[in-house]
């Protein structure tokens, strides 16, 4: 289980207690643009613990609202793609360079330690 951020009395006071300032500032890095409520967290823990996942294993389930799908700048995929071809610089040959998005986070091959070095197998 991987949760995103989560309202916990720890945030609340890393927040001083001003939950209308700093939400909607955490919530530009995260598609729902909030953070998740305990019971949201603990309702994917019961949903594993339950009879409704018998067969989930090997998994990580991410439960923080869209936050790993987002890019580096906190821009989705989407946003972020259109942006950076819009604006797109050329090199002197004449050739078009892209910039495409790259996934970041636990498990998406964003990290160097997971990258495979020159001659090595992946």
């Amino acid at each position: 289980m991987s949760p995103g951020y989560i309202w916990t009395e720890v945030l609340d006071r890393g927040a001083d207690g001003d939950r209308e300032k700093w939400e909607p500032i955490w919530g530009r890095y995260c598609p729902m643009e909030r953070c998740a409520e305990p019971y949201e967290v603990a309702s994917a823990i019961a949903f594993l613990a339950s009879g409704g996942g018998p067969f989930v294993t090997g998994a990580d389930l991410a439960v923080d609202g869209g936050l790993t799908s987002m890019s580096p700048d906190g821009l989705s995929a989407y946003e972020f793609r259109p942006r950076a071809l819009s604006s797109t610089p050329t090199s002197t040959s004449g050739t078009s360079i892209a910039l495409l998005p790259v996934a970041r986070g636990r498990g998406q091959g964003g990290s160097r330690r997971h990258r495979a070095r020159p001659g090595q197998e992946p």
